[in-house]
């Protein structure tokens, strides 16, 4: 069984395949809701291809009221279960939905497993989007970055927001050349200016960036060429704006120096041509008249053609609260015959006789139907046991369970609810309760 993050009660395991060209301390992106539904994926920015022809959707978790209202206990680790990884919280709405952007250390060229972690109520956010991406600032101090940022005119920087006057800039010191995304939070509070990516201040050199004019337009330029189309309405709101630097066509993944669009998540243009060919920083500029404003700036690389991990199967929701050895509680269950089963193997119901204690009394009645992976059984229980049992089943816990040479652990959920029966004919009253329920286990390892 995995480690567990200490003081965390509540967590689900969560598989990502194989991504093209993936790497390590890739940027993935979760989006978790407080209420309950059923997990999966679902679209969110700009992670879908911007014809939609390679579906790159975020992950989606469900943590069924047990996590806090403002998100301030969520967690992820690497697939050893406590070692925790960065992540960013990008946006939220309290007992609603939180959309986080998590570093994962591990290959994601390869399958992936990562675990996210929720349910302890002291718990407050340590999100940190320094530790996710290449290049991100959240403005939330007063004072510009000097080690991210070189900056010009009139600008200002308070209350989470940055400010750009005028002819006010900022250029990033760092500098990219494809598989790249800028993506940032903005609005022009009048129709001038531009954000992207930009070789020179000026923005006559290589370039790809939104321009805020009578319209808002995408433009690629290389020395004095360009290519530029409309993309949206000025309305002077704040946007989620993106930029995706591509070197591969995502379907065919040959050779295709290009850029996407986004704005609000929706693929706005692909632009091939006067396509950047050297490497540029993130560029803020504020031309003519007016202002243009920053929540947020952010920078991450992703896959040469594009392509997000696969969000795949989530695990169940395991609990920290009792791990339960069932030979232990049960005593005595004889499980023979389960030994003698492989694990992919399905037999009709198998019958075996009724073990009995030293004293007489009857441990465990009823028969076993083995599917692969499933136990059903029915099992004679204290006060005190059902009331652990009980507990547990209530909770999903995770148990671990050892008959004979084999474990089964690491997750398991009850397909059918449990049945107490009060047994009143025990002369001793020592065992009076009949439990009947099954358990689906979703690993089984051999212990020599």
């Amino acid at each position: 069984m995995t480690n567990w993050l200490s003081d965390w009660d509540y967590r689900k395991s969560h598989l990502m395949l194989a991504t093209y060209e993936g790497s390590t301390n890739f940027p993935v992106c979760i989006k978790v809701y407080y209420g309950a539904g059923t997990d999966g994926t679902e679209k969110v920015d700009h992670l879908t291809d911007y014809n939609g022809t390679v579906d790159t959707w975020a992950g989606k978790i469900y943590c069924s009221s047990h996590c806090k209202t403002d998100f301030g206990d969520i967690r992820f680790t690497d697939n050893d279960g406590d070692t925790e990884l960065n992540y960013w919280m990008q946006e939220k709405v309290d007992s609603n939905y939180a959309i986080f952007w998590v570093k994962v250390t591990d290959d994601v060229s390869a399958n992936t497993t990562i675990y996210i972690y929720y349910g302890k109520a002291s718990a407050v956010t340590t999100s940190d989007g320094n530790g996710v991406f290449t290049l991100f600032d959240d403005f939330e101090d007063d004072v510009l970055d000097s080690d991210k940022w070189v900056s010009g005119g009139s600008i200002s920087e308070a209350g989470g927001l940055l400010t750009l006057e005028s002819g006010g800039y900022i250029q990033s010191k760092l500098s990219w050349y494809q598989n790249i995304i800028i993506f940032m939070k903005a609005k022009f509070s009048i129709p001038s200016g531009f954000i992207g990516l930009c070789k020179t201040t000026g923005g006559t050199d290589d370039a790809a960036k939104f321009i805020g004019d009578t319209t808002i337009w995408a433009r690629n330029q290389q020395s004095t060429y360009y290519e530029k189309t409309s993309v949206g309405a000025f309305s002077g709101d704040f946007y989620k704006f993106a930029i995706k630097w591509l070197s591969k066509y995502p379907v065919t993944h040959s050779a295709f120096n290009s850029l996407q669009y986004f704005i609000d998540g929706t693929g706005k243009a692909w632009l091939a041509n006067s396509v950047p060919n050297e490497a540029i920083p993130a560029t803020e500029n504020s031309t003519g008249v007016g202002q243009i404003i920053f929540e947020w700036i952010a920078v991450r690389k992703v896959a040469s053609a594009g392509e997000e991990p696969e969000h795949s199967t989530w695990g169940i929701a395991e609990h920290s609260g009792v791990t339960c050895n069932i030979a232990n509680v049960t005593r005595n269950l004889n499980f023979e015959r389960v030994l003698n089963l492989k694990i992919s193997q399905t037999v009709d119901v198998a019958t075996r006789p009724v073990p009995t204690r030293e004293d007489g009394e009857v441990v465990d009645t009823g028969t076993y139907l083995i599917h692969p992976l499933q136990v059903t059984f029915d099992s004679r229980l204290t006060d005190a046991e059902k009331t652990v049992i009980q507990a547990m089943l209530d909770d999903h816990l995770t148990i671990t369970l050892y008959l004979g040479n084999w474990t089964f652990s690491d997750g398991w959920f009850v397909s059918k609810g449990v049945v107490w029966e009060y047994v009143s004919d025990d002369e001793l009253n020592i065992r009076p309760w009949k439990c009947s329920f099954n358990l689906i286990f979703e690993s089984v390892a051999y212990v020599p």
